[in-house]
């Protein structure tokens, strides 16, 4: 983690697994993280929807009684 942030990005212990979380507000190289955090772990690239929640559907009424 220490390695990861001495190279500017923002990451973090997270979970139990332990997982490391790095958060990019662009696209990052998978070589070169994977070179900077070594065979010990796994990269694994997640997408994150930018736009965030939305409806997408017509809304259902609810009853309240």
């Amino acid at each position: 983690m220490e390695t990861l942030r001495g190279a500017g990005m923002a990451a973090v212990v997270s979970g139990a697994g332990p997982s490391l979380l790095v958060l990019s507000g662009h696209p990052l190289d998978g070589a070169d993280l994977r070179r900077r955090v070594g065979d010990h772990w796994d990269v694994r690239p997640l997408a994150v929807d930018r736009v965030g929640a939305r409806v997408v559907g017509e809304r259902v009424p609810v009853s309240t009684d």
